[in-house]
């Protein structure tokens, strides 16, 4: 526990201001793509990397290097695990209703799937689950970490991250309050690990998932396939309505089971230069 409560918060503080600031100032830049998804999420992606340097090297005299993204044959098998552990929790979403006719693979009309877009689309859901990954799970949440123990930053941060998406199109309570379910996970998976890699993940299998199946992603339709997913039964509290399966209680089912998974599952710990360097402590 920190003697001294305040230069974390500032430090956190300071950190959140660095990551929004640029995204609220110059986020239009990224509109250039040509699709505001895609400039949002290069937006977060750009600015949260860009948040963790300068706080690094301002607070911490250290690069990227201490973000907790080691280069290294742990961090693959660390990645890897959270994505099967994100692609099988999203089945055992969407597989029961499929199998039971609650839903069904139904054609889009007038769609035309192309190479360019399987392979964009999926490049962006990478990309925004680490820009997002590397936001929550980067400099604020590690120095929180390091000052005031696991759950006095798991719990904080995993409701901060249900508000980031409070904006997204057809949100409801159960949605965002598995969306925190996510956020709390994928810190849970952090202390787990240290690195930012095993929730990056299960962050992306499960968005990936959700794509291939033709299911909305936190409210937003997004296919590269000629197929969406469609509810027989339309009832909200297991399809998610238009928020996609993330707001069902099916979901709130996968997250308790992943939950377990993370914490019976054996992975690699890694170092983490902010929070197991001694030299560090506060």
């Amino acid at each position: 526990m920190t003697r001294d409560p305040i230069q974390p918060l500032i430090r956190a503080g300071v950190y959140i201001i660095l990551c929004y600031a640029p995204v609220f100032f110059f986020g239009w830049l990224f509109l250039f793509v040509g699709n505001l998804l895609a400039g949002s999420i290069l937006a977060i992606f750009s600015f949260s990397l860009f948040a963790n340097f300068l706080c690094l090297r301002i607070f911490e005299e250290k690069g990227l290097e201490a973000m907790a993204m080691p280069a290294n044959r742990p961090a693959l098998f660390n990645a890897l695990t959270g994505t099967a552990l994100g692609l099988l929790a999203a089945l055992l979403v969407v597989l029961p209703p499929l199998w039971i006719g609650h839903a069904h693979e139904i054609a889009v009309s007038g769609a035309r799937a192309n190479w360019r877009e399987q392979m964009f689309v999926p490049f962006m859901l990478l990309l925004g689950a680490a820009g997002e990954e590397i936001l929550f799970r980067g400099f604020g949440f590690q120095i929180l970490l390091r000052a005031f123990g696991p759950w006095s930053a798991v719990l904080p941060i995993g409701v901060l991250f249900a508000l980031m998406h409070s904006n997204n199109p057809n949100t409801s309570l159960l949605g965002l309050a598995n969306t925190a379910g996510f956020g709390i996970l994928f810190g849970y998976a952090f202390v787990r690990s240290h690195d930012i890699w095993y929730p990056l993940g299960m962050h992306f299998g499960w968005n990936l998932t959700l794509l291939l199946l033709g299911a909305n992603i936190s409210g937003i339709a997004m296919h590269v396939t000629n197929y969406t997913l469609s509810w027989t039964r339309p009832d909200v509290l297991w399809s998610g309505g238009d928020y996609g399966p993330e707001a069902s209680l099916l979901t709130t089912l996968a997250l308790a089971v992943l939950a377990v998974a993370v914490w019976k599952l054996r992975i690699f710990r890694q170092r983490a230069i902010l929070l197991d360097d001694p030299r560090n402590a506060e």
